[in-house]
């Protein structure tokens, strides 16, 4: 990544009404800006252009928003308010895989509602070193919302991108070390968890409690995930509702990598979970599904668990979940 120059707080309320050219100042002139669409963030970008015009070091250099690797390489340098939200310049996304290697914004390649969507960071209301990526319509105004510019070296080189496959063979590498330290360690249960969840501070405690009271009806081991995926919900299917500890639950086909077993279904189906890891597929769960046609599977209703994807995706956001809520606690 270039070297760059970043503004160490986001635009006030006085430098915005001083660069449209307002004669009186507003009130509050040190606060942040907030609520600005990106149509008038751009306004901004060319006022500030046509002052540089004069001065041929700064005019060859890019004025814009900054994309995230370089806001998150800026993290411990600049100034960031607790629960704001920052608008970065990159296209909406759901993973680093596609992005730039380079540190250029990742550009807006798609149609329909998401070319009017931008990667934004907020920031935690109370843990000040914490903050969330997700994406955000710009094309219409949104409260608590922040901007900051940079200037960064145009890169005129064509972009390297992050390989569509990253990780993944790292990911089940790792996946792979997690089965067998829970088959090893012969514990009655073992949950495994993937990093990109908001849990309830309940869902441990439901899930085991849930499992002890539901495999006991059943008289039979269970796989038991901690979130209601949307994939649920697309379409017509059969399925029991159970009654758990604390909320209903019902019995699925599919899983992701996140979920609650016992030891004995890791040793009874321990082919599957090597071939998850070893014969990479697409879905990659394709032998954890296997396993789900012989066994009982069940997710709450409502999630205990918000997978943090894509909003748009059918394994996403759980249906009826207050994220913002659950992301403040």
């Amino acid at each position: 990544m270039p070297t760059f120059y970043i503004l160490k707080r986001p635009l006030s309320r006085g430098q915005v009404a001083k660069l449209l050219g307002e004669e009186h100042q507003p009130e509050d002139p040190d606060e942040p800006m907030m609520g600005l669409t990106i149509d008038e963030i751009r306004a901004l970008q060319n006022a500030i252009l046509s002052s540089f015009e004069s001065n041929q070091e700064i005019s060859a250099l890019e004025l814009r928003l900054p994309s995230f690797p370089e806001w998150n390489h800026a993290f411990s340098q600049i100034e960031l308010r607790p629960g704001i939200v920052e608008i970065l310049s990159d296209a909406a996304a759901t993973s680093h895989r596609g992005g730039m290697m380079d540190g250029r914004p990742r550009p807006v390649e798609t149609n329909g509602p998401l070319q009017h969507h931008r990667l934004a960071v907020e920031m935690h209301p109370r843990k000040h070193e914490s903050f969330a990526t997700s994406n955000i319509p710009v094309d219409r105004p949104l409260p608590n919302t922040v901007f900051r510019f940079v200037l960064s070296p145009p890169r005129t080189e064509p972009a390297r991108r992050v390989p569509k496959s990253a990780d993944v063979f790292g990911n089940l590498s790792s996946l792979l070390k997690c089965f067998k330290v829970g088959k090893e360690n012969k514990d009655d249960l073992v949950l495994f968890l993937e990093d990109d969840y908001l849990h309830k501070e309940t869902m441990i405690e439901e899930m085991v409690m849930t499992y002890e009271r539901i495999s006991s009806q059943l008289k039979k081991e269970l796989i038991i995930v901690p979130s209601d995926y949307p994939y649920l919900y697309m379409k017509e299917r059969h399925t029991n509702i159970l009654a758990g500890s604390h909320r209903h639950w019902q019995t699925l086909d599919k899983i992701l990598c996140s979920f609650m077993t016992s030891n004995q279904i890791l040793n009874d189906y321990w082919d599957n979970f090597i071939l998850t890891c070893k014969d990479h597929n697409d879905p990659i769960e394709k032998y954890l599904n296997e396993i789900c046609k012989k066994e009982t599977c069940i997710s709450p209703i409502p999630s205990l668990s918000i997978h943090m994807a894509n909003a748009n995706s059918i394994f996403g956001i759980s249906p009826f979940v207050d994220v913002k809520n659950d992301w403040k606690k």
